[in-house]
């Protein structure tokens, strides 16, 4: 590698304003990448990452590494990305504290606790939203910019145009995705390997059931014709022929996946955009452009049945899917994994009488540091071939000297032992001078935010309020027809096309119970595009019809904010993950009071939560994927006819699959609805209310569930899971 080039492109990094960021998994492959060119390396640690079963790096490591980082003007991304339960909040400021400390750079998060709890104890800590946060819009944008956060990572489905929006609407510092394996269902609103199998996709454990064989069916559960068996396995991701699109677009950090591949997949990737980087920063737009020999190398690295720039340019496709083959293949590399040392200039003065003094140079970087005493020689002067020879053992650390100066008296002697420790004593002063840590402290842990101070008891109440979610015209003319009073209805987004049938319904509501209320159910995933059509549809005419909202997402409550709406008004659905007292805790103070409790703890789990404002999902088929690519369009074409077709799965289960094409999205449900109707009737947790979610349930079945519900009885019900009512995952 051209050592001039090396170190040149920090500058040319600066001047454009752009970062190639780089994954690692293991300390050999954080170096690798780093010496390949990354300007910036994202990694994990030993707990809290996305990614469970990648190699990560211990505290020990992860010193090193950042050491080694930040010697070559590289930042360093510390993945805290996971949801948190409450006992593990307890250990994470320890956890952020020995990294804070050693001068990590930025922290990514999806969990709003831990984002609250760098904001309070560790100043000036990057916040990075991890796109588990599946930010689409530049509300969500917004959101979080007033949060504290500095940078959004977005996600993968996002287009040029919902990109340069984002930018040019908030000025929010955007990383997107440029390389690698692409997740079929939005980051953050997977659910499939938690309910399939306990590994959670949310604490970095997916086992990736997106991989395995489906055979898609109709209504009938006919087999259907299909392209292939592999219906939910994308292609792998490659932007690299539209750096200077995205840069245009306001991207500032360009991200490689892959802390799970290996030293010779990273090194080469990462050298390839490295590359072509340097020559769109040199040569700007017009001259663009990525020769057949680097493809043919990013191709020869791995891919899964080739490359796709989708979603970058266009929505969904079934050009963007590996139907045939979902493992990840690769040629034979022959890659120089060299890592090459720094090079660093060495003076030394050594005068009888006086300490040894010993200077380094590096970069713009001097340390000077003394030694030893130098004494008068009693019989064999030290030579200064031999002062050079200790002084250039720089053994395992990152650094090499040619010819260090050496200013000696003729009389001088000082031990080998001396040497050794002048030498190590300049080499650990240069460390830390490059470390950025500069002394930097975590403020002091406060009593106050442990789980067991937080947990507020469960006072004594009524029974709990019944909350209904409801799909269909013909489900809310059944539950209004069996007389539920004092019940909150959840109505679908859906009622803004269709005001001719839905309005004259609501209206009806209101006259039967006056207790009654009706929230509004935004949609999962806001894109643009979507809140565009709301807006369209007279969004902003109804918020008045409308008791309260219910938000999934960031973006959600970016878009009602807004409009000014009230954040009590505000429900938080259990995509708004509230896992720990922590992070109830900070919604609270933002005003978001009502909550629905996330469906991946347990009754144990729940008994130390505060659940006081909380809704408890007792009955529906939890929704495992929310997916922009289309099965219904895979194997039909799109002709925007919403209906439901099933996947069949290797065990012989059939998965749901709803096309949504008011909002062109695919939801995959559980094969079976999740009910606990049976155990609730004391209500032990504390919760405010109880909710329904009706989705495929036709007019008897709506009845079966409310019978059940208002019995507490499981009797009705055909078939159904407990989820993680009983078994959580790890």
């Amino acid at each position: 590698m051209d050592l001039s080039l090396f170190f040149n492109r920090f500058e040319n990094m600066s001047k454009k304003g752009l970062e190639l960021l780089a994954p690692a998994g293991t300390l050999e492959v954080f170096k690798n990448v780093v010496a390949q060119g990354a300007d910036a390396v994202y990694f994990g640690g030993n707990a809290f990452g996305a990614r469970a079963y990648a190699g990560n790096l211990s505290f020990e490591e992860s010193e090193e590494a950042i050491s080694y980082a930040h010697l070559n003007g590289a930042k360093t991304y510390l993945t805290v990305n996971t949801l948190i339960k409450n006992r593990e909040m307890d250990v994470l400021y320890e956890y952020l504290r020995r990294y804070y400390e050693m001068g990590v750079d930025g922290v990514l998060v999806q969990d709003l606790g831990v984002l609250k709890m760098v904001k309070d104890f560790f100043p000036n800590m990057a916040i990075h939203a991890s796109t588990q946060l599946s930010t689409v819009s530049s509300y969500g944008s917004k959101f979080l910019l007033d949060q504290g956060v500095e940078r959004v990572v977005a996600a993968r489905e996002l287009s040029l145009k919902e990109l340069k929006h984002i930018y040019d609407t908030t000025g929010m510092e955007i990383e997107a995705f440029v390389h690698g394996a692409l997740c079929v269902c939005y980051s953050g609103q997977c659910l499939m390997s938690s309910f399939l199998g306990g590994r959670s996709g949310n604490r970095g454990r997916c086992a990736q059931p997106c991989r395995l064989e489906y055979s898609v069916c109709d209504g009938n559960l006919t087999n259907v014709n299909q392209p292939g068996p592999y219906m939910l396995s994308p292609k792998d991701y490659c932007l690299i022929d539209y750096l200077p699109e995205m840069d245009e677009a306001g991207v500032y950090s360009f991200k490689i996946e892959g802390r799970m591949k290996s030293v010779e997949y990273a090194s080469t990737v990462v050298s390839i955009y490295r590359e072509v980087f340097d020559r769109y920063l040199s040569d700007g737009k017009e001259n663009y452009k990525v020769t057949d020999r680097e493809h043919e190398l990013l191709l020869d690295a791995g891919s899964r049945n080739g490359f796709t720039s989708l979603y970058l340019t266009k929505k969904n496709g079934k050009e963007m899917m590996s139907f045939k083959d979902s493992s990840h293949e690769k040629n034979t590399l022959s890659i120089e994994k060299e890592i090459p040392k720094l090079p660093i200039e060495m003076s030394a003065y050594l005068e009888t009488g006086m300490p040894a003094q010993l200077s380094v140079f590096y970069k713009d970087v001097v340390v000077s540091v003394e030694g030893d005493m130098v004494e008068k020689a009693q019989k064999n002067p030290l030579e200064k071939a031999t002062v050079q020879k200790q002084l250039k053992k720089l053994g395992s650390t990152p650094f090499i000297c040619s010819e260090p100066m050496i200013t000696i008296s003729e009389d001088a002697f000082l031990g080998v032992k001396s040497l050794n420790e002048l030498r190590r004593k300049a080499i650990d002063q240069l460390i830390y001078e490059t470390s950025g840590v500069d002394g930097r402290q975590a403020l002091p842990f406060k009593e106050a935010y442990t789980s067991d101070a937080l947990y507020e008891k469960s006072k004594p109440r009524d029974i709990p309020s019944v909350y209904i979610s409801i799909r269909t015209i013909e489900q809310m003319k059944t539950v209004l027809a069996y007389g539920l009073l004092g019940a909150t209805y959840i109505i679908p987004f859906e009622a803004l096309y269709d005001k001719g049938q839905w309005m004259p319904l609501l209206e009806k509501v209101k006259m039967i119970d006056s207790d009654s209320k009706l929230i509004f159910d935004l949609p999962e995933v806001l894109r643009k595009c979507t809140i565009d059509d709301l807006l369209n549809h007279g969004f902003k005419e109804i918020i008045n019809a409308f008791d309260g909202f219910r938000a999934h997402s960031v973006d959600g409550l970016g878009l009602l904010d807004s409009f000014g709406i009230s954040h009590e008004r505000i429900l938080l659905s259990s995509r708004v993950y509230t896992w720990s007292n922590l992070t109830i805790q900070h919604y609270r103070e933002l005003g978001y009071v009502m909550n629905e409790i996330p469906v991946e703890l347990t009754e144990k789990e729940l008994m130390h939560r505060n659940n006081q404002q909380s809704i408890l999902p007792v009955y529906g088929r939890t929704t495992l994927m929310i997916k922009a690519d289309c099965t219904h369009q895979n194997v039909k074409g799109c002709d925007k006819k919403s209906e439901i077709l099933y996947l069949n799965d290797r065990k012989d289960v059939d998965f749901p699959v709803w096309n949504r094409c008011s909002i062109c999205m695919n939801y995959i449900y559980n094969s079976r609805p999740y009910s606990i109707l049976d155990l609730i009737g004391e209500n032990h947790l504390g919760v405010k209310g109880h909710l329904i979610t009706f989705t495929l349930e036709d007019e008897r079945e709506v009845k079966q569930v409310l019978y059940s519900y208002c019995n507490h009885t499981i009797d009705a019900i055909d078939e159904f899971t407990r989820g993680h009512y009983k078994k959580g995952v790890q």
